[in-house]
């Protein structure tokens, strides 16, 4: 049977759009947790009450050292390569400053495995929207240390600081934890979201700062997600 040359373009371009939603859907949360090589589904798992995350911060590495003390302006000239546009640190004061590494390119779901080093996210920059990641068992561990009205400030490779403001932390479990593309619930308010969802959620909209890592529950380091938003200044 002959297909119309129409019919062939429409049938391409519906395929190319699925396949695109799908891969959105994949790289849109990748793993902060230990071991993203796992596939285990958990969809039958009870929705979660919500957490107190006071003792999270000691399921981590309880050697990484963090700097607390270190003058913003001694860590930004530790970081200029010149490189205008390239986030290099992350700084919050009294609390951590962090160097920051790009994703390699075509590798949405890299997160640095290198202690105390955050990852800048490639995927939300089309959106406008500026994505840290690190693994709770390394850096990430601080972001449960932020609280709403910290200053972060986003230092780039040619000294430039971009001050913001956290104005929201949002949590979240993953119904299959070692799955990039979980379904999650929002464990202040139970709603279930889909992995693409979630991304729309935290990583689009107005420009802003998120910052992710997982939760750890139990022996499960990817139990969760946490985010935490943040505001320009």
């Amino acid at each position: 049977m002959r297909v119309s040359k129409n019919i062939l373009i429409f049938l391409i371009i519906s395929v190319s759009f699925l396949l695109s939603a799908f891969a959105f859907a994949e790289a849109g949360l990748p793993f902060t947790g230990e071991d993203p090589s796992l596939a285990i589904a958990y969809d039958g798992l009870p929705l979660a009450q919500p957490i107190s995350f006071d003792n999270i911060r000691d399921v981590g590495n309880a050697e990484t050292q963090v700097s607390r003390t270190i003058p913003v302006s001694d860590f930004v000239q530790s970081l200029i390569d010149g490189s205008a546009g390239t986030i290099r640190g992350l700084y919050v004061d009294n609390k951590f400053a962090f160097p920051v590494v790009q994703q390699p390119t075509g590798n949405a779901a890299f997160v640095s495995t290198t202690e105390d080093v955050i990852t800048d996210f490639a995927m939300p920059r089309k959106y406008g929207v500026t994505g840290l990641l690190a693994h709770n068992y390394l850096a990430g561990i601080e972001f449960f240390e932020l609280e709403i009205g910290d200053l972060i400030q986003v230092v780039y490779g040619d000294g430039n600081i971009q001050m913001y403001r956290v104005s929201d932390i949002q949590s979240y479990q993953a119904l299959s934890p070692n799955s990039a593309s979980s379904n999650f619930v929002d464990l202040a308010t139970s709603e279930k979201l889909t992995a693409s969802q979630l991304f729309k959620r935290v990583y689009m909209g107005e420009h802003h700062l998120t910052l992710q890592t997982c939760i750890q529950q139990g022996s499960e380091d990817s139990w969760g997600r946490l985010f935490v938003i943040a505001d320009p200044v």
